[in-house]
């Protein structure tokens, strides 16, 4: 889905790329800005920061612009975008999932174990979401409980 996809405002445009349309480093930080410029938005409205649907709806949006500029190598751009949706959403696992997972492939192997451990003490009961969303990552926290 995200090799042909390019960003476009809060949206992703499938199948845009060709000789004319391509993804830039200038597209990418325009993508960037657009996610920095809602973020602050959000953050500073009562009614928004009031509703858990819109903060993590938002969240997941950014996770996807975020995705979308791993998929295409603009790794310092989706580092922050990871984070952004972090600040939206503290508990969402898939932005904690991604930037961990782009931490390792960045040899930030620590920094991505401690993420997660931070994660997981903070929100124990997304530690299942989190390891169903990255199985072969090392996800350390407390057990989780054996419910029945």
């Amino acid at each position: 889905m995200y090799a042909d996809a390019l960003p476009l405002g809060p949206l992703m445009e499938l199948d845009a790329r060709d000789e004319q349309n391509s993804f830039t480093s200038d597209r990418a930080e325009e993508s960037l800005d657009y996610w920095r410029t809602k973020t602050q938005q959000i953050l500073s409205d009562f009614e928004a920061t009031g509703s858990d649907a819109a903060l993590k709806s938002y969240s997941h949006a950014t996770v996807s612009a975020a995705n979308l500029l791993a998929a295409h190598n603009f790794l310092s751009e989706a580092e922050t975008a990871y984070r952004l949706s972090s600040q939206l959403w503290p508990g969402n696992p898939e932005s904690i999932n991604g930037l961990a997972t782009l931490l390792s492939g960045d040899g930030r192997q620590n920094e991505a174990q401690q993420l997660i451990a931070s994660f997981i003490e903070k929100y124990p009961d997304q530690q299942k979401a989190l390891a169903q969303l990255n199985p072969g990552m090392t996800i350390t926290g407390p057990p989780l409980p054996n419910r029945h």
